[in-house]
Formats: structure tokens, sequence, C-alpha cells
């Protein structure tokens, strides 16, 4: 059965799903508001893990790219066709992260996930395309190791500055970069060590930016973090679930935050700590931080 990996809508209602229909061969689906199938179609490349629409409703794809296959690519709006594909070289192995892209108003697209050349560790990984496919940039951090090192979160401001998270070595720790249009690092902050960095977001004002993970040491809970976009923390906060033990572990972020005026919304995946169940949970908190503790997972 088809499994869906990355999810995203448009103004009309409309929600666009990508995912894998069997060994790693993609899908793409349409569905209108009532969640009825409007069309779909395969994607014979290797799995699809993100998904962006363009201002002229044309659909950018991200892949788990290896060998000599395709790493990102572009259909036209009717998701019939593709406008252009780009293909990396044959020696490298590139995974961008699930819904690791971001397309500003100029058209230029934005992928982020992690690269790996000749065993050597993982490397945070960023690059620019225009709106044609071409690659305007690419940069590789000095922040790598094994294991699940690399960049999971990015979101742009008005004026195409990059804020990007991930997290680096098998500590591990999570950091926040704000990155300009032209590839230049303009500040880095590390949030802890013992966090997996999960998904960043920024409000409507372009002043600040909401950033969440997992911890996997102290409570093994879910950390939460305000910045302004001059990289100054506002505040951080710790949440903790107990659904049957204390064993209970939260993971992810998965997907993106979304904000509105007064609340974030978060979509996690949590261990219950018995039997080896895993259930997802999504999160309304408070935009001021007001939410802190430990609290009981409604298992529905």
């Amino acid at each position: 059965a088809p499994v869906g990996i990355a999810i995203t809508g448009d103004s009309s209602g409309n929600i666009y799903v990508v995912g894998v229909q069997s060994g790693s061969a993609g899908i793409f689906y349409k569905l209108n508001t009532s969640g009825t199938i409007v069309s779909q179609i395969g994607l014979s490349d290797t799995e699809p893990r993100g998904i962006a629409i363009t201002s002229d409703g044309e659909f950018v794809l991200l892949f788990w790219s290896y060998s000599s296959s395709v790493a990102i690519a572009r259909l036209n709006s009717a998701a019939t066709s593709v406008v252009w594909r780009f293909n990396k070289n044959s020696n490298q192995n590139i995974q961008f992260a699930y819904n690791g892209i971001a397309i500003a108003a100029s058209g230029n697209i934005y992928a982020i996930g992690k690269y790996n050349f000749g065993g050597a560790g993982n490397q945070w990984l960023i690059v620019k395309y225009d709106s044609s496919g071409t690659v305007v940039w690419s940069r590789r951090s000095l922040y790598y190791g094994t294991g699940d090192s690399g960049l999971t979160g990015i979101v742009i401001d008005s004026s195409e500055n990059l804020y990007v998270t991930g997290q680096n070595g098998n500590t591990p720790t999570t950091r926040l970069n704000k990155i300009d249009s032209g590839g230049n690092f303009v500040w880095g902050k590390t949030i802890d060590t013992g966090c997996q960095s999960g998904t960043v977001a920024l409000d409507s004002t372009g002043s600040y930016l909401y950033l969440s993970g997992t911890r996997t040491s102290a409570f093994k809970g879910q950390f939460i973090c305000k910045f302004d976009t001059s990289g100054n923390i506002q505040w951080q906060r710790t949440l903790q679930y107990f659904a049957f033990n204390s064993n209970a572990q939260m993971g992810g972020p998965y997907a993106p935050i979304r904000l509105d005026s007064d609340f974030m919304y978060i979509a996690l995946r949590v261990d219950l700590g018995q039997y080896g169940a895993t259930e997802f949970a999504i999160q309304k908190l408070p935009l001021d931080g007001s939410k802190t503790g430990t609290y009981t997972l409604g298992v529905f």
C-alpha cells in the first residue's frame, strides 16, 4: 500500500501528497476539499521527501538521492509532466530533509538536508536553485557526524534570508543558523546538547522564530524555543509527556510548525513506553511559552 511522506495545500483547500507506492517508486496525489483523490501520477524516481507549490501553481519535489538519481524536480500545475529535473553526480549521497524545501517570492528554491562523500560522515547541506532548476550555489557546513546529522528545518524571510536548523554529531547538538541569500553565514546559535532538531517557523511579522525538537537526554521530552531574527533567545521550554509509564518519549516534529496569531501547531510522534506502541500527536501551544511541565498524552 502507498505510504505518504510529505504534504502541502493550496489556497483553494486542495491537498497534495507525495509518498512511496512500492519499493522506492514515488507517487503524487491531488485531493479535493472532501478528501477525494482527483488525480495521481507515478514517479519512477527514488523516494520523494518534500513538496512545495510555486507562485504559478507548479510543484517542486525533493527526493532522497543516491547514485546519479534525481535530487529535485519541478512538475507542471496539472502534475502530468516534468518541467525540469536536476540529477546529482554519481559519487554523491544526498538525503534531503522531509519537507526541507522553501520557495522565495523571487522564485528561487532552497533545499536542505545532508551530504555524505566517501563515508566521511554527514555534513549539513543547503542548495539554492533558480526557478529553472539551475544550481546557484550550494553550501556544506563543518557540522558533521554520523547518524542523523543534517539540516531538518528551513524558513525564509522577506529579504530572502534563510533560517535553518539541524543537528550534528552523535550527542547530538542542535543549532539554528541564519544564512543570507548569497549563501553567507550571518549568525548561529547552539540550543543544547542532547537535542535532536525538528523544525522552525517564522511568524507573520517576520520578527520571531519558533524552533522545536526532542531531547535524547535529561527529560527525554520536547524542547521549544523562541528567538528573534537577530539570534537573541526570548524563551526556552521543555515539555515531557507521560502516557503509560515514564519511558514515554517524543519524536520529531516531522512537519513544519504552523502559526496563527496566538498559537503554534506541532505534529509529533510519541513512543508510549509500552508494548512498543507509537502514536501520532498534535499539539496546540500558546506562542507566549506559557505551557510548560508534564502532561498526559490523550490517546485516540
